[in-house]
């Protein structure tokens, strides 16, 4: 048989040897013998009946089945091995039309099989079942309508019966790959409980049979009813759960069907979300394993265990991205994060450092699932306190050896801290003080550090908590040092963070960070390559300039030239507090720093920034406007400014008002300074009138002050000359400021209205003439000022005011108008005791006022309290040796020229200190006018009482007969009026001084002489005969 099957497959013979089979005389034998063969040649004896049949010969068709065929190829079920071979049986006896015959009958042993009246005779349904199991070895059970009435009756069976649990379930495994079994819509539920709730009862392969066929039921779109009360999944996670550890193979592949099962379906990993916990026993004895190859497909994965780990990480993972979680829905998710944070802070890694690249990574992956976590926190959510807590406690708590893991931590706390939730939370939970414990620990590294920078900068730049954050820095002594020295050795993120920190604790502590090394480290930074980190640094030096010490430092350093080529990089931060710093330097070291300045040609740039103020920052314009005030007062960098510009002065004025009104202080400042150097060619018309709209108005002191510094030179320029409104109205401007609280503005309004009067018949000085001819307020502020108050070293407004009313009373008319109203001021200001306080140059110019007004109108002084006061103040001035001591002496003669202060002078010894002064040699000017203040106050009946006149005697005599005619004239008169004196009359009589009296009367009536001044000589006619008279003799007349 074997050698006819073999000839007929070579030659394909199928025609001929069926015609030889039916032209065979013993046909009926050759069959018989063929179909007995199938018990020994089972492959050879199969296929020849398969020829036979498929042939269409129906005769062939009878004689097999009269043979009995049916009973031969039923008893081969239990032998054959080969599914081929069992095809080719249930093939065969389909053919010979047996199968439907068996399904029937099937159908209806297994309905006898659940019927419940068996129930308590498990002989007679264990004998039905053998049957059923064979049949269905048979393969005849192959029809879909049988098929789909089947399949329900067994999963029922299989669900209620847990006797024969694993012979239905061996049942189900046969028709299982037949679509009827795919389409029963109560499959799957109902063999997943079974699976679930008699996993202990099953066999081994039974629990993988019974799981294949929910892999397929799954695979088919079965509904597994999820969202039922029973909650499918829960139980699935719970008995992997269980199962891990004895048989993880199940495990896998039950933690593979839930994955398969809810990938990709949100509402199915809500239904887990819901019950995470169950995740937890998981996560301890998988997630600490050696990390699986993540990346490949689970069906590639050869260890169960694996499967296990990357099915668990995947779905923690997906529950951790839902679109749908929100802030309180975390609540179950607080074991699972805890399981994970505990997974990080104590897994075991490899002692290698070689080893660890792929261990690291996957803690990488397990800390961007806890932080996808945590981005759903909110300021309202504690359940994720504990994790943290945890996290924190974890981080201090690893020993210096666990640096992988430990910086792993860190850089999850990093990334944490991004999250102003978690921020809060971290400093609810006392974290920013572990961060700063960290910060200052020695076992910390460079990368280490790094993170903590993170931490702590977030903290406060992210998290709002700076205030917090500092105050904790400040308090540890070495804080400013640490970041300092990450700054300088750390790459460009942390740099960025010890920048910004360093930043912040010394605006709060300026303090710390004013030694000469920060500043030198600090000035090394602002070479950086990151501009943010530049930015912090400038907002470092910026803080610290107040410092002593700090700008010293920054000189050393050559710090301009660093400044100026951030200044060139046009970034707007740094630009700011670059020309904030330069400001600040400009106004401390003027002359070293602005020559600096215009050295490393930043004047275009400080010009182009006050005048393209439109898109500037308002204090970079204020601090350019600042820096070129102070480049201002050196008269070359001025020069060198109109060589950049020579229309920016000018441009700056005409826009003036357009600026915020403490860059108009500067730019007054700076335009003052420039034209104090250089104004000609000035269009003064609408200068002074744009100025005069804008200064007066202003409230600010500093716009009046500078304002009106720029006006009050403006207003002597020889261009105003023909402009008589506009000097009106500046005048009235500067008369107007005299009120003012501010010296300076004062002082500067002054010095133009004196400058003002140093030209005769200008247009200045008649304006100012004729506003003080006005019965205004103009000359009662000029009054005001005559007074101990106004005086100061420096700003001295009451000198200033001396000299304009010293200019201003140039004529007898001018004496006659004011000499009433200045007067008692400036005697009160001669009487006041705080005179001593007074320089120089004050007094001197306030005794030549005096003298002016009294030396042709002394007759109006009368006799009052504060005449008296003057009068002792003169006499003390009269006798001290000071550069006032000439108008000292004036004021006092011009006292002595009253009869009615002659008593009161004398009795405050100021006869006592003219007598005196007589003694000393000077020139004829001056003794002249002490010889007149003798004259008038000797003729007082008190001074001939109480002045001893006798020891002066030879001195009067002497000047007698000196050339000088005045001289002799007021030597006769002092002679007339102390001769009654007897102790001056024998003194005189003893020197012969009749004689020489007589002598000089001769001379002045003698026709002959002609030289001698007709005043002295009138003088001594007049007193020379009464002297004569007085001495005891008779004058002689020719």
């Amino acid at each position: 048989l074997n050698t006819l099957v073999a000839i007929n497959k070579l030659w394909q013979s199928d025609r001929k040897l069926l015609q030889l089979v039916e032209g065979s005389p013993t046909k009926a034998m050759t069959l018989q013998r063929i179909v007995g063969l199938v018990v020994t040649t089972h492959t050879a004896a199969l296929e020849v009946l398969t020829l036979m049949v498929t042939s269409g010969h129906q005769n062939l068709v009878d004689e097999l089945k009269a043979i009995g065929t049916k009973d031969q190829l039923e008893s081969l079920q239990d032998i054959l091995q080969s599914s081929h071979d069992k095809a080719m049986t249930t093939a065969i006896l389909d053919l010979l039309g047996y199968s439907m015959d068996l399904s029937e009958a099937f159908v209806l042993d297994l309905h006898a099989f659940a019927d419940d009246n068996l129930v308590n005779n498990p002989a007679e349904r264990s004998a039905l079942m053998t049957k059923l199991k064979a049949t269905l070895d048979m393969g005849v059970v192959t029809d879909h309508a049988i098929l789909t009435a089947v399949v329900p009756v067994l999963v029922e069976t299989a669900a209620r019966d847990r006797t024969f649990v694993n012979e239905c379930v061996q049942c189900l495994g046969k028709v299982a790959g037949f679509p009827a079994f795919a389409q029963c819509p109560m499959a799957p539920p109902i063999l997943l409980r079974l699976y679930v709730n008699e996993y202990l009862t099953l066999t081994p392969d039974n629990q993988d049979l019974l799981l294949d066929m929910l892999f397929m039921l799954q695979s088919h779109q079965g509904d597994f009813d999820w969202h039922d009360d029973w909650h499918a999944l829960d139980k699935l996670l719970g008995l992997a759960a269980s199962v891990l550890v004895c048989q993880v193979s199940a495990a896998a592949r039950i933690m593979t069907f839930v994955w398969s099962a809810v990938a990709g379906h949100d509402e199915l990993l809500h239904l887990v979300a819901s019950q995470a916990h169950l995740l937890v026993p998981l996560c301890a004895p998988v997630l600490t394993a050696p990390p699986p190859p993540m990346s490949k497909k689970i069906d590639q994965l050869a260890k169960p265990n694996q499967v296990v780990h990357v099915v668990l990480v995947r779905l923690v993972h997906a529950l951790s991205t839902l679109s749908t979680l929100s802030p309180d829905m975390l609540k179950p998710f607080a074991p699972l994060v805890e399981s994970l944070v505990h997974c990080l802070a104590t897994y075991p890694l490899h002692s290698v450092a070689k080893q660890q690249p792929p261990q690291l990574a996957y803690l990488s992956d397990i800390a961007s699932i806890v932080l996808q976590f945590a981005t759903h926190v909110d300021d309202t959510t504690f359940f994720l306190d504990k994790a943290l807590k945890q996290l924190m406690g974890a981080v201090e708590s690893l020993p210096p050896s666990h640096l992988g893991l430990r910086n792993q931590l860190l850089q999850l706390l990093a990334a944490l801290t991004q999250l102003p939730p978690v921020v809060g939370a971290l400093h609810r939970l006392q974290g920013l003080d572990s961060f700063v414990r960290l910060f200052h620990s020695s076992t910390a590294k460079l990368d280490q550090q790094a993170h903590i920078l993170a931490c702590l900068a977030q903290s406060a730049r992210i998290g709002g908590l700076e205030s917090e954050v500092i105050a904790r820095l400040v308090g540890h002594p070495s804080s400013a040092t640490e970041l300092l020295q990450c700054l300088n050795r750390s790459s460009r993120e942390p740099q960025e963070h010890a920048a910004y920190l360093l930043s912040a604790l010394l605006l709060l502590r300026p303090d710390l960070g004013g030694t000469a090394g920060c500043v030198s480290m600090l000035v090394e930074c602002l070479e950086a390559v990151d501009i943010v980190v530049v930015r912090y640094v400038l907002v470092c030096l910026s803080s610290i300039l107040h410092v002593d010490g700090t700008q010293e430092t920054l000189l050393r350093h050559a710090t301009v030239p660093v400044l100026a080529q951030i200044l060139q990089k046009a970034d707007d931060v740094c630009t700011e507090h670059v020309l904030r710093v330069l400001a600040i330097l400009c106004s401390k070291h003027k002359v070293t720093v602005c020559r600096r300045v215009v050295a490393a040609n930043l004047l275009g740039i400080l010009m182009s920034t006050v005048q393209q103020q439109v898109g500037q920052r308002r204090s970079n314009v204020f601090h350019a406007a600042w820096v070129l005030s102070c480049i201002s007062k050196d008269k070359d960098l001025v020069f060198r400014m109109h060589e950049v510009d020579c229309d920016f002065v000018l441009n700056v004025v005409q826009q003036i008002d357009l600026y915020p009104l403490p860059t108009i202080n500067k730019l007054l400042r700076f335009v003052g300074n420039v034209w104090t150097h250089e104004s000609a060619g000035l269009p003064v018309a609408g200068i002074v009138r744009k100025l005069l709209g804008l200064v007066p108005m202003s409230e600010n002191a500093k716009v009046q002050k500078n304002g009106g510094r720029v006006l009050s030179l403006l207003f002597v320029l020889p261009e105003m000359d023909a402009l008589e409104d506009i000097v009106l109205a500046l005048a009235q401007y500067l008369f107007d400021t005299l009120p003012s609280s501010l010296d300076k503005l004062v002082a500067a309004s002054l010095v133009a209205l004196v400058d003002g009067l140093q030209q005769p018949d200008s247009t200045t000085d008649r304006c100012i003439r004729s506003l003080v001819a006005e019965e205004g307020d103009h000359f009662l502020h000029m009054l005001r000022l005559l007074s101990p108050n106004s005086f100061h070293p420096v700003t001295n407004r009451l000198l200033l005011a001396l000299q304009f009313l010293t200019a201003l009373v140039d004529s007898n008319e001018m004496v006659q108008r004011l000499e009433p109203m200045l007067l008692p001021p400036l005697l009160h200001l001669l009487s006041n005791d705080p005179l001593e306080h007074l320089n120089s140059s004050t007094i001197k110019q306030l005794l030549g006022l005096l003298s002016g007004l009294t030396r042709s109108n002394a007759s109006s002084l009368a006799m009052s309290p504060i005449v008296v006061g003057a009068i002792k103040r003169l006499v003390g001035l009269a006798q001290e040796d000071d550069s006032y001591h000439t108008e000292a002496l004036h004021v006092l003669v011009n006292f002595a020229s009253v009869s009615d202060l002659r008593q009161s002078i004398v009795l405050h010894g100021g006869l006592a200190a003219l007598l005196l002064e007589l003694e000393d040699d000077m020139v004829d000017a001056h003794l002249q006018l002490v010889l007149l203040g003798v004259a008038n106050l000797s003729a007082d009946d008190l001074a001939k009482q109480t002045v001893q006149f006798a020891p002066h005697v030879p001195r009067f005599l002497a000047l007698l007969s000196v050339p000088n005619a005045n001289v002799q004239a007021l030597a006769v008169w002092i002679v007339s009026n102390i001769c009654v004196i007897d102790a001056v009359r024998r003194t005189i009589n003893a020197e012969n001084g009749a004689t020489v009296l007589q002598s000089l009367l001769n001379e002045v009536n003698s026709p002959a002489v002609t030289s001698r001044p007709l005043s002295s000589s009138k003088r001594i006619r007049e007193m020379a005969p009464k002297a004569i008279q007085d001495l005891g003799f008779a004058p002689l007349h020719l």
